[in-house]
Order: structure tokens, then C-alpha cells, then sequence
């Protein structure tokens, strides 16, 4: 398990407030990506998916990418909006460096620097913690403030949390990845010239779960294929077969797919999960009982309803996929 940190985001000037209108209090829309180099478009669709998000930036300086690059996922990001609370907070889901991105979205500073390391984190929440309060907590002098990005130390991170009700404890980050997901996207199409452009484009996004495979899985499963959540930003059309081990048909079948709630997502697509013939939840016996329920991950969840077609993909992931 890795240990949840919480940083300070503090929201001074007017830019940053109007930065913060932009891509904080609203998601920015996930076509602005279209407007990128053809490379940066790609990577940034890996990144952040297709659908709308919020982000924020800071400046490439030597402090700030010293504390952008031991951001994880779930860690906690507060705003220090107003100087007595903390009023925002938000949980980090990705980081990405790149600076035309930024300036897609927001203008730089007054000497032209673009606030190019990027950390995308989901909705905000309200929160009230009072400055004054936790300055005595953490023992900071009496007129402190906090004047840029700041990753806070494990012992004030854990003070925070406890104080928002956030579990301190985060559990992706030790489930081993899958393959590089560009080199794959690279790889697409190589020099075989039967492959239309169109259906390359296709297959590089049902990579990531989007375009027409992602629609199509929607339209068999119409909501999450375990926990019948039905909001679909919260879902991910994910392959039962690897995206690598298919050929071009089975990468847009999508009986090779199921629709899953990001934790489902990440424990099917690493192996640590499968569904036997009858569709019920089997777990890996490399995860104990209680990880498993810290991921949220129920024992008792099904596959309904399932396809012959989709039992087929089933058994090449408990055969091939599944950590036994």
C-alpha cells in the first residue's frame, strides 16, 4: 500500500483565480486536445482519457518539479484560496508535462513562463479547515502562509487527512502496470498497408478505451458490468483479451470488453481479479482478503447475463491474464 501525501496549491493572484475558473470550479473540455500536435494529442488522450477533466499547473521551477514528481495518484491536493481556509480539495488521478497543452488552456505568467506540470485530480470538493488551526497543529510561526506549491511532510499530510475522514493508506500503485500503452498506439498498423487510416484510428483508440469500441461496449453493457453504476464518466470500457494479444477484430469486439468502475477496471486488467464460467468474482490469491476490501472490490458481484462470445474472452483471461 502506498501512503497518501497532501499538498498545498496556494490560489493567490488574480491569474491564478482566473486559471482556477477555467479548469478547477469547471472541467475543461476534452477537446481542446484536438487542437495539439498530432503527438501531444495522442499522449494527452493516454493521459487524461475522453472525457471532460480538471486540471491544474504550475511552473517548472526547480522546487515545484521537485514536489510535481513524487505526486501519485490519490494523493490529496487542497486549494489555499482564502487566507485563513482551506476551502478546495481534490484527489490527484494523473501527472503530465506539457507545456502546449498548458497553454491551450491557460495563459502564462506576466514573463511568459507557462505553468507546464500538470496534475489532473477529480471534482473538488468543499472543505473548511482553518489556516490558523493547523498552523498550531503543525507548529508553523504564527504568520505563515503558504506562497507556492508545497508538498506537505507525511506527518502533516496525515493530520489533514484524519481531519477530512481520508483514508492515508492508497493501494494502486503496487498492482503492477500494464505494457507501455503508446508503444502499443505505435505499433498499430505497422507497414501493413491493408489497414485503412480510419481503422487505425480506431484501434489506437479502443487502446484506451474510447471511440467506437467504448460505444459499443456501452451499448451491450448500458452500465457497469459489476456494480451496475450507470454514470458513465465513471466507467472504462476495458478488454477482457489484452488490446496486445488480440488481433485488429477482437480489439473493436466488444464482447471482448466489460464496463467497469476504475477499481474494477485496474484489478480485472492486472490480474487480480477474473469471473469463472458462471460469472462470479474470483480473487488472486497474491492480494489478501483485506486489500482486496480496501480496494472496495465485493466478494459477492457477478456477471449477469453473460454472451458466448464473452465467455470465450473469460477463459483467455483466467488462463492467460489472472494471477492465480
Amino acid at each position: 500500500m502506498t501512503r497518501r501525501k497532501v499538498y498545498l496549491q496556494p490560489v493567490r493572484s488574480k491569474l491564478s483565480h482566473k486559471h482556477l475558473e477555467l479548469s478547477v470550479f469547471n472541467p475543461v473540455s476534452v477537446s481542446v486536445l484536438d487542437q495539439l500536435s498530432e503527438t501531444n494529442g495522442a499522449k494527452a488522450y493516454t493521459e487524461l482519457g475522453d472525457q471532460d477533466f480538471y486540471l491544474w499547473g504550475v511552473r517548472d521551477t526547480e522546487n515545484n518539479r521537485k514536489g510535481w514528481e513524487q505526486m501519485k495518484p490519490g494523493d490529496i491536493v487542497l486549494y489555499y484560496i482564502d487566507l485563513n481556509r482551506l476551502t478546495l480539495a481534490a484527489e490527484v488521478i494523473k501527472t503530465i508535462d506539457m507545456e502546449e497543452l498548458s497553454l491551450k488552456i491557460w495563459e502564462p505568467d506576466s514573463r511568459g513562463t507557462p505553468f507546464s506540470l500538470l496534475y489532473q485530480h477529480n471534482k473538488p470538493i468543499d472543505i473548511n479547515l482553518s489556516w490558523p488551526e493547523l498552523k498550531r497543529k503543525f507548529r508553523y510561526r504564527e504568520n505563515a502562509n503558504i506562497q507556492s506549491f508545497r508538498r506537505l511532510s507525511l506527518e502533516q499530510s496525515d493530520i489533514i487527512l484524519n481531519m477530512l475522514n481520508i483514508s492515508t493508506y492508497f493501494d494502486f500503485e503496487e498492482l503492477e502496470m500494464e505494457p507501455s500503452i503508446l508503444e502499443d498506439i505505435d505499433s498499430i498498423g505497422g507497414a501493413d498497408p491493408s489497414i485503412s487510416e480510419t481503422m487505425k484510428e480506431e484501434l489506437r483508440k479502443s487502446r484506451i478505451g474510447q471511440g467506437k469500441f467504448r460505444r459499443d461496449v456501452i451499448n451491450l453493457w448500458k452500465y457497469c458490468s459489476v456494480t451496475k453504476i450507470q454514470n458513465l464518466k465513471l466507467l472504462k470500457a476495458s478488454h477482457i483479451k489484452p488490446w496486445r494479444d488480440s488481433d485488429n477484430d477482437e480489439r473493436l469486439d466488444p464482447y471482448n470488453g466489460l464496463l467497469l468502475a476504475a477499481n474494477y477496471d485496474h484489478v480485472f486488467d492486472g490480474g487480480w481479479i477474473t469471473f469463472d464460467k458462471k460469472g462470479k468474482i474470483v480473487f488472486s490469491e497474491q492480494l489478501s482478503a483485506r486489500e482486496f476490501m480496501q480496494l472496495g472490490i465485493d466478494p459477492e458481484v457477478e456477471l449477469e447475463n453473460l454472451s458466448d462470445e464473452t465467455k470465450l474472452y473469460l477463459s483467455y483471461h483466467r488462463e492467460h491474464v489472472f494471477f492465480k
